[in-house]
């Protein structure tokens, strides 16, 4: 499924990202995983784990930002859309802020490029479609 393809994990520097990474570099033979997230510590800590794999990438970026979000996305076969506000109060106190982040990332990349396969693995596809189907039509 993944061998020779470029894979985009948004928030992979999180608990799903560091499970993610490993087996699919074991099972699979990808282009490229590229590691979007915010976090430039957990990214130059995750780093040293793959520094002699050239087949891990990373990109400083949050998904809220389309332009570097689309940037990202240059070339990239499959998206495992990981990003997310876990933290429970944060989310109430931030409500639109992680519907952002989690439902409408940089108001849907499955928009304007219907050839990218998106995998979240907390959403359906059919519910990400009802939401959010490209620029203009989610109201987050």
């Amino acid at each position: 499924m993944f061998d020779g393809k470029s894979i985009l994990v948004t928030g992979g520097t999180g608990s799903f990202g560091h499970a993610f990474v490993p087996m699919t570099l074991a099972r699979y033979n990808p282009r490229r995983i590229i590691v979007f997230s915010r976090d430039e510590m957990k990214q130059w800590e995750m780093a040293k784990l793959f520094e002699n794999d050239p087949r891990v990438r990373f990109f400083i970026g949050d998904v809220r930002d389309k332009d570097r979000l689309y940037r990202a996305l240059d070339g990239v076969d499959y998206v495992v859309h990981a990003a997310a506000t876990k933290i429970v109060p944060t989310a109430e106190y931030n409500p639109f802020e992680c519907i952002k982040t989690k439902i409408c990332p940089g108001h849907h990349p499955t928009g304007p490029r219907e050839d990218w396969q998106i995998f979240a693995p907390w959403l359906s596809r059919r519910f990400q479609r009802k939401f959010c189907t490209g620029p203009g039509t989610c109201d987050c």
